[in-house]
C-alpha cells in the first residue's frame, strides 16, 4: 500500500487500488472490512488432494508476484496434493502476447501430472525473450 493509500485507509477506512485492464486504467474501492479479512482464509480449505498450478506474470500490477508467493505458501503446505509457481517475465495480468508461452507451460505441467513426476516447488520458469 503506498503512503498516499495508508492516509486515506486511516482517513476514511478505504482506498482505492489502481491496475490496468485490456490497456485502460481503472481503480477499485478496497473498504476495510474486505482489507482486514484475510484474503488467503479461502486457501486453506483448497481440497488436500488436489493439485494445482499458479502461473504469475512479473509485469502484473493487478494480482502483484508477491500475492503470488503468498497463494504459495498457503497451497504448497497441502499433501498429497502439489502446488508449483511459474513465473513469466515481462507478463502482464492476462498474459498480452504470451498465450504460447501459456499453453507450453500448461501441457508441461499436466504431461507431468499425468505421469506423476509433480513435485511441489517453482515450476519451468520460460527463458527471457532477449537473451
Amino acid at each position: 500500500m503506498s503512503d498516499e493509500q495508508k492516509k486515506m485507509f486511516a482517513e476514511r477506512d478505504y482506498f482505492y487500488h489502481e491496475g490496468i485492464i485490456f490497456g485502460k486504467t481503472i481503480a477499485v474501492k478496497i473498504l476495510g472490512t474486505d482489507y482486514r479479512t484475510d484474503l488467503m482464509q479461502p486457501l486453506t480449505r483448497f481440497p488436500h488432494a488436489t493439485h494445482a498450478l499458479t502461473i504469475q506474470g512479473l509485469a502484473d500490477v493487478t494480482a502483484t508476484p508477491r500475492e503470488a508467493i503468498r497463494i504459495s505458501s498457503v497451497l504448497s503446505s497441502r499433501t498429497p496434493g502439489t502446488h508449483n509457481l511459474c513465473f513469466v517475465d515481462g507478463a502482464d495480468h492476462i498474459f498480452t502476447g504470451r498465450i504460447e508461452t501459456i499453453i507450453t507451460v500448461i501441457l508441461e505441467w499436466l504431461a507431468a501430472l499425468e505421469a506423476k513426476r509433480l513435485t511441489t516447488g517453482l515450476w519451468y520458469t520460460p527463458p527471457r525473450a532477449n537473451l
